[in-house]
């Protein structure tokens, strides 16, 4: 089983060292934030098994944090647990939406029973995870794909190797996004529906751009489309998968292997 993953959202950076360094040695995968804004980005972009979040932050409070990702795509898979030290601000929220308000300061040990109680223990190292590791310097990768399914099963499957993912599930938020940061890899969906998630203009936009010419850039589609997409998309760019499971293998595979990559040029 994968690493399952954790956002610590605080603005007390001893505070997120402190557990980062605890949980992590517990074997989860963690993501910090230092503000509500930036939590709620890496909350909908990297869809964590777990958000631990503080109350009182600027710009988003844990609150506003709450009220915010609730309804968004795929927020019902991710678990919240807030932390304060005004035990007053438990009455603030919702039982249906959180799973418990921890009032600071606390033992780190408290945490790391709670948050066992809440998604679990984490996976331990084995060979298919040391095997992953061998991406070398991929560290950042970008996924475009509308399968919420697919999603979750690429981000766990990478968090094994330490690989930080990115999912889009809109063309324009991945090619700005690439633009801004650009990621050391990019796999994209080829999608039935064109209008909905277009490969071949998004390899266009790829190419055509100076910050992302370069990056390697894979497409992947299952076999029923394959015979179409072909005819649009460079057949050494492409995975063709049966299922889930071979669609993981490839792109391990691509990953160990970065210099028979090409990019979308």
């Amino acid at each position: 089983m994968p690493k399952k993953s954790i956002l610590l959202i605080d603005d007390d950076r001893t505070f997120l060292a402190m557990m980062s360094k605890k949980l992590g040695e517990k074997n989860y995968l963690i993501h910090t934030a230092a503000n509500g804004q930036e939590g709620l980005d890496k909350a909908q972009s990297i869809k964590p098994h777990l958000v631990i979040l503080d109350v009182l932050m600027p710009e988003v409070t844990g609150y506003d944090f709450v009220q915010r990702l609730k309804g968004t795509e795929g927020s019902l898979m991710t678990s919240i647990i807030v932390i304060t030290s005004r035990k007053s601000m438990e009455t603030y929220f919702d039982s249906s939406e959180i799973k418990g308000v921890m009032i600071k300061p606390f033992e780190p040990a408290t945490l790391l029973k709670k948050v066992e109680e809440v998604i679990g223990v984490s996976s331990e190292d084995d060979g298919r995870t040391r095997s992953l590791r061998k991406t070398g310097s991929v560290k950042n990768l970008m996924v475009i794909c509308l399968s919420e399914f697919l999603n979750n099963k690429i981000r766990d499957y990478m968090a094994t190797a330490g690989i930080s993912v990115f999912l889009a599930m809109d063309e324009e938020v991945a090619c700005k996004k690439a633009v801004e940061a650009p990621p050391d890899f990019v796999f994209c969906q080829v999608y039935e529906d064109s209008d909905k998630l277009d490969a071949e203009k998004i390899a266009k936009k790829f190419k055509d751009q100076e910050s992302t010419q370069n990056v390697p850039l894979f497409f992947f589609c299952p076999e029923a489309l394959s015979l179409d997409t072909v005819k649009i998309l460079p057949a050494s760019q492409l995975i063709i998968f049966s299922e889930s499971s071979d669609l993981l293998k490839q792109m391990e595979e691509v990953l160990k292997n970065p210099q028979s990559t090409r990019s979308a040029a």
